[in-house]
């Protein structure tokens, strides 16, 4: 709706398109032989902007990107490996706790944000304007040895700009 709402809907999926989300989720794994295997994902990103007047924007974005496991298990004699993205045998106990020796594979990422931007100034000598905005953010992990790894994370930011044309 010109001048009122913008809408944005994008999205893609695919295997080894970890780097064009903004997470950076990985793109490979390897392959017992050492060659590479591509990790499906989905990324899927939603907003929304509204003009509430000419001198203030007030939007919101929600996102995520996913990927699916692509793991392997290499047995020799009566042991069995397990390597790659989502490998069940990574151990995950303790990471929920601070200072504890942990990794984990990211499994999927969301986020959700809302802010506004306001236009203080804008005339001959350019433009003064105030932001700010308000970001949640989920982490989960693939499911390991001690189960899923969640991190959730609450920011927020502000800015003020000058743009002199």
């Amino acid at each position: 709706i010109p001048k009122i709402l913008d809408l944005q809907v994008s999205g893609l999926t695919g295997s080894g398109i970890g780097r064009y989300g903004s997470g950076q989720l990985p793109d490979v794994t390897f392959k017992p032989d050492g060659t590479e295997a591509p990790i499906h994902e989905n990324i899927i990103l939603l907003g929304a902007t509204w003009h509430a007047t000419p001198m203030l924007d007030i939007y919101t974005y929600a996102g995520q990107e996913a990927e699916h496991p692509k793991y392997f298990d290499v047995t020799a004699g009566a042991t069995t490996t397990h390597f790659g993205v989502g490998n069940p045998a990574v151990v995950t106990t303790g990471c929920a706790t601070e200072n504890a020796s942990c990794s984990v594979n990211v499994q999927a990422e969301n986020q959700i944000n809302a802010g506004f931007w306001w236009r203080i100034y804008q005339g001959r000598y350019g433009s003064f304007r105030y932001g700010m905005q308000y970001s949640y953010t989920h982490l989960t992990s693939f499911g390991g040895v001690g189960g899923h790894a969640p991190t959730d994370d609450n920011m927020l930011f502000t800015s003020i700009r000058y743009y002199p044309f």
